[in-house]
């Protein structure tokens, strides 16, 4: 699908302040629509911050955050989501005692043009727009995890089931950009390698540009179109999965030097 120039997400010189801890400092970066992009760099280099004040959790000390065009910076996060911004979290949030089907008619609610007071009395409105709202969290349901049960209790899935119930739930909510916090953390290799699949699915067949951080390099290289690099709250490279595998800063920052090409390591080994 074409896309304008335009940057869908566009970061200005942000900055998050925790007491005396910079936790982003002067930060800038622009993900590019209908982009697979990652933000790589070590534990505590602001990258689940970064998510968190674009997405209205904290509010930033400094800085501009412009979405679609629209200056979101401070907005809440009801309103973010219902401009198009939907995220997981590094640690599951799913509603265990609720089906796999409610869970993603969870998401759904977040355009939903009925007031939840019709929820209290019978609406043949509300009956209709419920079946079809049924439908429509089950198609969701089956494109991202097709062997799920829907009618299975969420909290009673295996591991893997549980995050990717996660991402459907996020993809019910219609964005147009997806943050995902360390989607396959946990997940086996055969879990990671489905994952990744789908991942590429929902941007190629929803149009759904996807942003998130991850420690697993074999997954950022093999889906990642754009890779960015934070260490202490700054932006330090940014480029292809190649590109920054071989920059130097990266490799002394995050990579470490056994990942040094031959040729740029002092002892030759």
């Amino acid at each position: 699908m074409m896309h304008d120039a335009s940057p869908l997400l566009e970061v200005r010189n942000l900055s998050k302040r925790f007491g005396g801890l910079l936790a982003l400092n002067d930060l800038s970066v622009e993900i590019a629509p209908g982009s697979l992009h990652a933000i790589i760099g070590p534990n505590g280099c602001g990258k689940t911050t970064f998510f968190n004040v674009i997405t209205g959790l904290l509010s930033p000390n400094g800085g501009h955050i412009r979405f679609l065009g629209k200056d979101v910076t401070g907005l809440p996060p009801h309103r973010v989501a219902r401009l198009g911004i939907a995220r997981t979290f590094q640690n599951l949030l799913v509603f265990g005692s609720m089906s796999a089907l409610e869970n993603v008619q969870v998401g759904l609610q977040c355009h939903s043009s009925y007031p939840f007071l019709s929820n209290l009395w019978h609406d043949p409105r509300r009956s209709r727009g419920s079946v079809a709202q049924r439908d429509e969290a089950l198609e969701i349901l089956r494109f991202i995890d097709p062997s799920l049960d829907p009618m299975q209790p969420a909290g009673s899935l295996a591991y893997g089931h549980q995050r990717l119930l996660e991402i459907a739930r996020a993809v019910a909510t219609k964005p147009r950009l997806l943050m995902l916090d360390e989607p396959v953390a946990g997940m086996n290799p055969q879990e990671t390698a489905a994952l990744t699949q789908t991942l590429r699915r929902i941007r190629d067949e929803l149009d759904i540009t996807v942003l998130l951080i991850e420690h697993d390099m074999t997954m950022v290289m093999t889906l990642a179109e754009r890779v960015s690099v934070f260490e202490n709250g700054h932006r330090i490279a940014e480029g292809t999965p190649e590109e920054v595998r071989e920059d130097p800063r990266v490799i002394e920052a995050y990579l470490g030097a056994s990942h040094r090409p031959p040729e740029q390591r002092e002892d030759g080994n």
